[in-house]
Order: structure tokens, then C-alpha cells, then sequence
């Protein structure tokens, strides 16, 4: 027999729950800016670069690959060295702004990519704030607090004391599937 609570919504369940939407929806709205991730993912590129040109045999060091980069000229390097160096910047800058853009969109976001000649780009990605809230089921059992990903709760059944008995010593509870 399922179990059928007994509640009476009462204008001030109403005028609760009508704050929790609220404030729910400025949470869902609240974007992240992350400042620091430019920086980041500039450095990052730039020693992938240097890292997969050096190991086909390309001379420039992560300096000089950096100096690529940020647009100032190389005058010892050679034509080939910077060119595949370029390549590879311009390869990574596609992946970027496709692949990337795609994937940040699907989680309602937004990245926006401002460069500058000779000094390189700024990415600026901002994501829902709801990415960094996980929701859960909270369960106490024994007097303990639990918090169960929602994602791994099949479903919730109330158990009411006269449907626990004694099995081996052990409480119980038959749950229907």
C-alpha cells in the first residue's frame, strides 16, 4: 500500500516556496567569472605547443615559442620552425573556438575570446552557478546526516515504524519493486 501524505497548503507553504523560486532562478542565473583562467589556458597552450613541435624535431625553445605567440618576431629562428610553430597556435585556436564553444554551450554558457595583436587573447568562459551546486537527497539514520547524490537515487519510499520487524537481529523493511 503506497504511502498518501496528508498536508494542507497553507499561504504561508505558498508564499515559502514562491521565495525558493525566486531565489532559485538567481541561482541558476548567477554566472562564474573566473579571472584566472586566461592566463592559465594561455600558458597551457603555449607549452603544449612547444612540447608537440619539439618532439617532431623543432629547434624554438618555450621562450622563443612564447615570443611566437605573443606576436614579437624571431630573428635566429628558422622560417620552417616558426611556421610550423604558427600552424600548430593556429590548429589549437580552432579547437578552441569550435569544439570548445560547443561544449561550454551545452552547459548554458559562455566563452568569449577577446585578442590583442602582440599581446595575445583573453578567454573569458562563464558557466551557470548551478554547475558548482550538486543536488542531493539528505537521509538521517542513527542520529547521522547523509548527503546522497541525486543522481544515483533510483527512487525514495516512506516506511512507516509498523512495516519494520526483526530479521537475524537486524531491523527490515520489505520494499516493493
Amino acid at each position: 500500500m503506497p504511502y498518501v501524505p496528508q498536508f494542507t497548503i497553507r499561504p504561508a507553504l505558498l508564499t515559502e516556496v514562491e521565495r525558493i523560486a525566486a531565489l532559485r532562478e538567481r541561482i541558476q542565473s548567477a554566472a562564474i567569472d573566473l579571472a584566472w583562467i586566461p592566463a592559465l589556458q594561455k600558458d597551457t597552450r603555449t607549452r603544449n605547443v612547444h612540447a608537440s613541435t619539439a618532439i617532431e624535431g623543432n629547434p624554438l625553445t618555450l621562450e622563443q615559442v612564447r615570443a611566437l605567440d605573443e606576436g614579437r618576431e624571431l630573428s635566429r629562428a628558422g622560417g620552417r620552425a616558426k611556421r610550423e610553430v604558427l600552424n600548430y597556435f593556429a590548429g589549437l585556436r580552432y579547437v578552441e573556438n569550435n569544439v570548445v564553444r560547443e561544449a561550454i554551450s551545452r552547459l548554458k554558457g559562455s566563452i568569449e575570446v577577446t585578442s590583442r595583436p602582440g599581446q595575445g587573447s583573453t578567454f573569458t568562459l562563464r558557466l551557470p552557478l548551478t554547475l558548482a551546486i550538486i543536488q542531493v537527497l539528505m537521509a538521517r539514520v542513527a542520529g547521522e546526516s547523509f548527503a546522497l547524490p541525486l543522481d544515483i537515487v533510483v527512487r525514495t519510499v516512506m516506511v512507516r515504524p509498523t512495516d519494520v520487524q526483526r530479521v537475524l537481529g537486524q531491523r527490515v523493511s520489505a520494499v516493493e519493486r
